[in-house]
């Protein structure tokens, strides 16, 4: 689910319809993988398990771009903060739920020992990491951001 559009976007908590998506593949099980940002994935811990117990496989990715919130704030301005997401993995895992971390677009990282300590306290073991490349095809990206996203 996703991989240009999260599933989970700020109108899926009134209308459910991720939810319902999820109660219909419980019956018929997929390897299913969620890509989101949004901690909101937690609330579905019930029917992702329903989905596995029925014999599929669930994995979700996280993405965590930064440690730096002032970065995070610029680049994904709409989006929930990074403890929040790291906090919705760590509950992901202890309900049996396979995760991954994806730093994709891996932006600036303040303190990098503390990022990936904090990242591995989630019990998420799995990591996926693409750096931010400047001038590679991302003008588009750049041209409201191009300061920031350099670094």
């Amino acid at each position: 689910m996703s991989t240009t559009t999260d599933p989970y976007q700020p109108v899926e908590q009134r209308y459910e319809i991720v939810r319902r998506i999820l109660d219909v593949m419980a019956a018929y099980p997929p390897r299913l993988v969620i890509q989101t940002r949004a901690p909101l994935v937690v609330r579905d811990t019930d029917r992702l398990q329903a989905i596995v117990e029925a014999g599929g496989r669930v994995q979700v990715n996280m993405t965590v771009t930064t440690d730096n919130d002032d970065i995070r704030r610029a680049m994904e301005p709409q989006c929930p903060r990074n403890e929040a997401r790291l906090k919705a993995v760590a509950r992901l895992n202890e309900s049996g739920i396979q995760t991954c971390i994806t730093m994709t677009r891996l932006l600036p990282v303040k303190d990098t020992d503390a990022f990936a300590r904090r990242m591995l306290e989630t019990g998420c073991q799995r990591f996926i990491i693409q750096p931010f490349h400047v001038g590679r095809g991302q003008q588009q990206f750049q041209r409201g951001t191009r300061d920031l996203a350099a670094g």
